[in-house]
């Protein structure tokens, strides 16, 4: 075996041995259905302080999203009809790093009324998830995560509203 071989096998063993070690940043969601919610606390663009508290007793759905990602912009109004359908669940929209207006702009172009939390940083996403949106959790009244949808479940998203 010349030294080229050599080299050449000695890189792509190494590739594959450390694509073995579990050092690559989590995915996703840091929760998953059996789990409780985490603590924590928005304040919508009606002035409603929500929180793992507040949702105690009674269903909710929390989604959070961005409106620039074509996967919430497809999600949004089927939890727009899931909210309208369901007034038995308190449903909350939140953003990750969109300031207040952009948010609201949104909303109004699209005719949106849902009730939403516009997040200037990633800190409340960041405590749900590591990476992807939209994220949805739904949740039971004793604050445990029933189901849990994100862009890679856009089938079963749509098939939200008949699901509940």
């Amino acid at each position: 075996m010349n030294i080229k071989h050599f080299v050449i096998l000695f890189i792509m063993s190494s590739i594959v041995l450390c694509s073995c070690v579990n050092n690559a940043p989590e995915q996703g969601s840091r929760y998953d259905v059996g789990d409780y919610i985490p603590a924590f606390q928005v304040t919508t663009s009606t002035g409603e302080v929500v929180s793992d508290k507040t949702l105690l007793g009674g269903k909710a759905m929390i989604m959070f999203f961005h409106t620039s990602c074509s996967d919430c912009q497809n999600a949004l109004p089927i939890v727009q009809k899931f909210y309208l359908k369901h007034d038995d669940y308190k449903v909350i929209c939140i953003s990750r790093s969109q300031h207040a207006q952009s948010v609201a702009e949104y909303w109004n172009q699209h005719e949106l009324i849902l009730p939403y939390s516009a997040q200037e940083d990633n800190a409340v996403y960041n405590i749900f998830a590591v990476s992807v949106i939209p994220q949805i959790y739904i949740i039971d009244e004793k604050g445990v995560i029933v189901e849990h949808f994100d862009e890679t479940d856009f089938k079963k998203i749509n098939n939200l509203i008949e699901d509940f």
